[in-house]
């Protein structure tokens, strides 16, 4: 599992680059973290240039309410979408009352590792 919180200068291309690592290397790859795309956004050219990339390397998002107090769907979590080489993301849950200062909300979810 990989956590990530990339500046905005390098995002395109960095994940770009990790996304085509992770799926040449063994193991079942989890991505999680604050992608700072605005996933909710379809005129957002960005982001739907990220979503390409990712879908097009077999890549599943599953996160689908917003994440930022703003309304944005910021935070994500990416998985193989063939059930094969892929991890089951199951209980998700978007908590926007953390009791913290963050103006992103907590995400809660399960995976079945052994």
């Amino acid at each position: 599992m990989i956590k990530l919180l990339v500046p905005l200068a390098l995002e395109n291309t960095f994940y770009q680059y990790l996304i085509q690592y992770l799926i040449q290397k063994s193991g079942i790859p989890v991505l999680c973290g604050d992608f700072n795309f605005h996933m909710e956004n379809t005129s957002d050219k960005t982001a739907m240039n990220f979503r390409s990339m990712y879908e097009s390397k077999g890549f599943v998002q599953h996160v689908q309410e917003p994440t930022h107090k703003a309304g944005s769907t910021l935070d994500l979590i990416l998985t193989l979408d063939n059930i094969a080489d892929s991890l089951p993301v199951k209980n998700l849950v978007v908590e926007s009352d953390t009791g913290t200062t963050s103006d992103h909300s907590l995400i809660h979810f399960h995976l079945p590792v052994e």
